[in-house]
């Protein structure tokens, strides 16, 4: 970073405004004394990645600041008034913002150098509505996200305190954010919301046109869906007393898939409720206290390509379809059954 101004005169540093030197006139007329608050000054001013505006609660200021890296605001919410069609860029640095941000400029990214956002935080609500469509957030902690209208949105490496509402219909995508949701997650708009790694409590889809995708999740807690589809791949579902996961409505559907549904602590597994259409695929979880209830022709559970010296099955019911080209193996009243591709039941071994 150069120190030189526009007119490329020379800073030459003094404790003292008045301080003359000696030399040639010619240098004298080219050179000039300045403080070192000279400097500063001058610096904070200077267009330093001029396509960022940087934030910070700690020494920003609304009133004086530009968004110049030493010339920060103070908040958020007066960072994205001087949003431009190239600075489109706001840095926040740690501190705690107590603010109800806005983003109605599109394509704006707000970003920290933090991972999750351990030491900057928004004690508020961000909101991203269709006039701030095709906004990325990055790096913080906050206590509420809403996402409205038709704005696409896409969240990284955040956590995410209270309470994530997506009533838009545009696509959104969340990447490796810590959603401790104590008042849930809803998802009541349409179009795809894809969740990927970390851990999320309380989801809720009621949207008969969303697609919500949850994947390689450590934790997934007690989600549920009353309309639209819901699929959850290579994740632990956790629950809290009571069933893992409830479906309601006969034209929901549930994925599941090379997952594990467990208890709280745990140490056993946990059942589900689904009284829609569900496909589940190599997931372990308690089917004989579950209520798979869907009439759906459509539905089905099984596992697939079992590699081990010996394979426990719970007690299920009989399927009421037949798979083509294939069979279904599975347990019914203690009894080992399979039923063929031309519906054919046979049972293998008593009870």
């Amino acid at each position: 970073m150069s120190i030189i101004p526009a007119q490329e005169k020379v800073f030459m540093v003094s404790n003292d405004t008045n301080t003359t030197y000696g030399g040639s006139a010619a240098l004298q007329a080219m050179n000039q004394w300045y403080t070192m608050q000279d400097i500063v000054d001058t610096i904070g001013n200077v267009d330093v990645y001029s396509y960022e505006i940087h934030v910070s609660q700690v020494d920003g200021n609304d009133t004086t600041g530009t968004g110049a890296l030493l010339n920060p605001v103070a908040s958020i919410t007066k960072a994205l008034t001087l949003v431009t069609e190239q600075r489109r860029v706001i840095v926040l640095h740690p501190g705690g913002y107590t603010e109800n941000p806005t983003v109605s400029s599109g394509n704006v990214t707000i970003q920290t150098t933090e991972l999750t956002g351990g030491n900057t935080v928004l004690y508020g609500t961000l909101t991203i509505g269709t006039a701030g469509s095709g906004a990325r957030i990055s790096g913080f902690s906050m206590n509420n996200l809403a996402i409205t209208g038709t704005a696409q949105a896409y969240v990284s490496n955040c956590t995410i305190n209270t309470n994530l509402t997506k009533s838009s219909s545009g696509y959104v995508e969340i990447i490796n954010t810590e959603m401790q949701c104590t008042g849930g997650i809803q998802i009541s708009g349409s179009n795809i919301t894809l969740i990927n790694g970390n851990k999320n409590v309380a989801i809720s889809v009621s949207n008969a046109s969303a697609q919500v995708i949850i994947k390689g999740c450590n934790s997934v807690v007690t989600p549920s869906a009353s309309a639209g589809n819901l699929a959850i791949v290579d994740c632990i579902v956790t629950a809290l007393g009571g069933n893992a996961i409830t479906i309601t409505g006969a034209s929901t559907n549930l994925t599941l898939a090379n997952s594990q549904v467990l208890v709280q602590a745990g140490n056993n597994v946990a059942p589900i409720s689904v009284a829609g259409i569900y496909s589940i695929f190599n997931t372990i979880y308690d089917k004989p206290n579950s209520s798979l209830t869907g009439t759906s022709t459509d539905s089905i559970d099984y596992f697939q390509f079992v590699n081990a010296d010996r394979l426990l099955m719970q007690n299920g019911t009989a399927p009421s379809v037949s798979l083509t080209g294939g069979g279904i193996l599975y347990v019914e009243a203690g009894a080992l059954k399979y039923r063929g591709s031309s519906g054919t039941i046979t049972t293998i071994a008593a009870a």
